[in-house]
């Protein structure tokens, strides 16, 4: 059954207003929506190669893009986002990132690494440049706004494996931005908690975060869990598996910033078990204590001013609804598996 969107905004003293029939026949995931400093929205409509604007009163303002070769068109749209006042538009074909303002407005475009449409969900816009992980090199990179003058900022540790050995352990990117877009926080993929921290204008590496956090056994119990179905789907075509798991999880799985820019770190267990608390820490790598749920981290797909933007569904659609911040936790509590 296709998943039309349904955008619920909803206001402190106005009544919920609905976007509907948007010929969206996919869940909306991160790559698909941004949110303006203004509230305004952008979808993409990947279909027809068109990001649709919305106003912060939920009206359609505009589509701007369209199937072509001409200024701001797309071969293929992939992904949209908005960051530092600009809007982008990804075309994974064409190798190429199309600018507009605000308001839609065609700015410019840029020749794009080719590695750069893979990780586009995860890429970080960053002051003169972007972060991005290289899946050709198992990098992760930063360029600058010109995507000509890159510089490796770390190399994720890589398996050495047959087709047939399966290592519960993905190669993949884990880092994030400074709440300024001036400091990247970059995780290796070692076996020990050590975050590196590059600075974007002195092109430098600061003293890194370490924590003496004893590993979590991974064993064979949970990488047969973990990869069950694929074990299963392997055997079936006749595949002869010969399954290897590591002894220990992965440091970090994966980690985000919060709105106050504080450091939202989800250890490698949480791959097995999602109920898996954040370890919270500040920019200088000290303790601390984050205003909103981290459980419920991958429902708020963005914070602006006082409000989250948080994903819904409503019978049986996926949709997006405003929930001032200070009502996070008890929108949470009254709708905690409406993910």
């Amino acid at each position: 059954m296709f998943i039309t969107l349904i955008y619920l905004l909803q206001f402190a003293a106005d009544k919920p207003w609905t976007i509907s029939e948007t010929d969206i026949y996919a869940p909306l995931d991160q790559n698909g929506y941004a949110v303006s400093d203004a509230f305004h929205f952008y979808l993409m409509d990947a279909k027809e190669c068109r990001i649709r604007i919305y106003d912060s009163d939920g009206r359609f303002i505009k589509s701007v893009g369209g199937k072509g070769e001409g200024p701001g068109e797309f071969h293929k749209l992939f992904g949209v986002r908005f960051e530092m006042g600009l809007l982008y538009g990804l075309d994974p074909m064409a190798s190429r990132l199309n600018v507009f303002d605000e308001g839609g407005f065609f700015l410019t475009s840029h020749k794009t690494p080719p590695e750069l449409p893979f990780s586009f969900p995860y890429a970080a816009k960053m002051v003169e440049g972007w972060v991005f992980f290289s899946h050709r090199d198992k990098s992760i990179i930063w360029v600058d706004d010109t995507f000509e003058n890159q510089i490796v900022l770390a190399e994720v540790e890589k398996t050495q494996s047959s087709k047939d050995v399966i290592v519960p352990v993905a190669e993949k990117p884990v880092f994030a931005a400074s709440k300024d877009r001036q400091k990247v926080f970059v995780y290796p993929g070692t076996g020990k908690f050590e975050i590196l921290v590059y600075d974007v204008l002195s092109k430098s590496f600061k003293k890194p975060i370490s924590k003496d956090i004893p590993p979590v056994p991974l064993g064979k119990t949970a990488g047969e869990e973990l990869y069950k179905h694929k074990l299963s789907y392997l055997k079936l075509r006749g595949k002869q598996t010969k399954p290897q798991y590591p002894n220990f999880f992965p440091a970090i799985s994966h980690m985000v910033l919060d709105a106050d820019g504080l450091l939202l770190i989800f250890p490698g267990v949480h791959i097995w078990n999602k109920n898996t608390p954040a370890i919270v820490l500040g920019e200088n790598g000290n303790e601390a204590v984050s205003r909103f749920p981290t459980i419920y981290h991958a429902r708020i797909m963005a914070i602006v001013g006082t409000y989250a933007f948080v994903s819904v569904y409503h019978e049986g659609e996926m949709g997006v609804r405003r929930v001032p911040i200070n009502e996070l936790g008890r929108f949470f509590q009254e709708n905690p598996n409406n993910r």
